[in-house]
């Protein structure tokens, strides 16, 4: 990369390497997966739809990250100041009250079962009223794959992240613990939409799987 670039544009330029790589990565585990079991027929990597999919995988995390960390921010904020009349930078990072005083595995399995029920019941909301109009872009999918799921709509996207990530950063649990837990719920929610027929066996009733989430 050369040395003479504007810092920002270097960090916009690994972030979209780094993008690059991570997406291939994905393209080649799921293709794997797809492979495997199907759930209908065997859709070509290059299916109808792929280009919307990828684009929206590219444009709507600009958007809806710098919402959520602002959304953050001004919530956690307060919380600290209330809490503790101060704010610590240190203090947020490493978590306060109570939850920031639970061993970091124990953070991370509440916020996994905290975030489901936050994003189950955020879900059911999409589904109604108002909210379906943008919801409805992740459905517009005619032939759903792994990849049908960066299908997602600029507002429908950022709230779902705001309404996750407040409630579990205001209860004071570590941004550590979240950002562990964050790859395997995204994973997850690559998997569900994976052109595969199978399912959690005796754990179907409670683990969504690909064949459940179909439409």
């Amino acid at each position: 990369m050369p040395a003479n670039l504007p810092p920002w544009l270097g960090e916009a330029a690994k972030a979209v390497a780094g993008g690059a790589v991570f997406f291939l990565i994905l393209l080649l585990v799921f293709r794997l997966i797809e492979l495997t079991r199907p759930k209908a027929r065997r859709l070509r990597i290059f299916r109808k739809g792929v280009w919307t999919d990828i684009a929206y995988a590219a444009f709507t995390p600009l958007v809806t990250r710098a919402v959520t960390r602002f959304s953050v921010t001004i919530v956690i904020i307060p919380f600290a100041l209330i809490a503790y009349g101060q704010v610590d930078r240190d203090l947020i990072l490493n978590g306060f009250g109570p939850m920031g005083r639970v061993p970091y595995p124990a953070q991370a399995a509440l916020i996994l079962l905290l975030g489901d029920f936050i994003g189950y019941w955020g879900h059911r909301a999409f589904h109604a009223g108002r909210l379906w109009r943008f919801h409805a872009v992740h459905h517009s999918s005619d032939d759903l794959d792994w990849l049908s799921s960066l299908r997602v709509h600029p507002v429908n996207d950022a709230l779902m992240r705001v309404a996750g990530a407040l409630p579990v950063l205001s209860l004071g649990f570590a941004p550590a613990a979240v950002a562990a837990v964050l790859p395997l719920l995204t994973l997850m929610a690559i998997l569900i939409h994976a052109n595969v027929d199978w399912d959690w066996g005796p754990l179907r009733a409670i683990i969504v799987s690909p064949r459940f989430h179909r439409w």
